[in-house]
């Protein structure tokens, strides 16, 4: 099973579970997503990679779907097994 899962559609507006990480003998305090992240056009398949959220939020425009796709308002939660 891989630590890390994807975001979809269906989690939209809620948390969901994206990784699952072991820290002994550490606490999780805070997480600051940066580079690297990638996305999908959930009606036009077209991809977006290399998503940078260093400074909080994300804009782009799905030229195939004529939409505009963005990543905003993240929220980050931390809960023990």
């Amino acid at each position: 099973m891989s630590p890390i899962k994807p975001y979809t559609i269906e989690n939209n507006g809620s948390f969901a579970q994206m990784a699952v990480i072991e820290c002994r003998g550490l606490e999780l305090v805070d997480f600051e997503p940066r580079t690297g992240f990638k996305a999908v056009g959930v009606k036009s398949g077209t991809k977006f990679e290399d998503i940078d959220l260093t400074e909080g939020d994300w804009a782009e425009y799905d030229e195939k779907g004529g939409v505009p796709v963005g990543i905003s308002e993240l929220q980050t939660e931390f809960r023990r097994p």
